[in-house]
C-alpha cells in the first residue's frame, strides 16, 4: 500500500487559523485553500501549521495538505464522543465533531480503536475513513 504524501497548497489571504495538523480545508473560490466551516464540503486535511514569518502566520502562506480518501487523523472540536462506525461531521474552525449541527458536512467515519471522547480542549486528532465524506 502506498503511504500519502503531503501536498502543498495556498492559504487565502488573510487566513491565518491553520495552526495544526487535522484541520479540515476547503477552496475558497480564488484557488487557495480556508478553514472549513459548518455548511463548506471538506476537500483536504492540513498536513502541519501554516507557514509562518518571524511577524507570525503569513497571510497567504503555504500549507501542506492531504487529500481525503482513507484513513487520516482529524482534529476534533472539545469534549466529544465518537463511537466506531460512527458519522463524523465539520464543525467551525476546521474541526470535526460527532454530531450534525445544521448545515454540517460529512467528513467521514470514525475508525479509532474503540469508543472515545476527546479531551477538554479542541484540536485532539482522532481517526476517521474519508473515504465517506460527502462530497457536495
Amino acid at each position: 500500500m502506498e503511504q500519502l504524501k503531503a501536498r502543498t497548497g495556498t492559504m487565502k489571504a488573510g487566513a491565518s487559523s491553520a495552526l495544526q495538523a487535522g484541520l479540515c480545508l476547503h477552496i475558497d473560490g480564488t484557488n487557495t485553500f480556508d478553514v472549513c466551516e459548518q455548511s463548506d464540503v471538506v476537500i483536504a486535511v492540513t498536513a502541519d501549521e501554516q507557514e509562518r514569518d518571524s511577524s507570525g502566520l503569513v497571510a497567504g502562506g503555504s500549507i501542506g495538505y492531504y487529500t481525503l480518501g482513507g484513513v487520516l487523523m482529524l482534529a476534533s472540536k472539545r469534549a466529544t464522543s465518537y463511537a466506531v462506525g460512527g458519522f463524523v461531521y465539520a464543525d467551525d474552525n476546521g474541526l470535526v465533531a460527532a454530531a450534525q449541527a445544521g448545515s454540517s458536512k460529512k467528513v467521514g467515519i470514525y475508525v479509532g480503536a474503540g469508543a472515545l471522547t476527546t479531551g477538554d480542549t479542541d484540536g485532539d486528532l482522532i481517526a476517521v475513513d474519508t473515504s465517506f465524506a460527502e462530497k457536495v
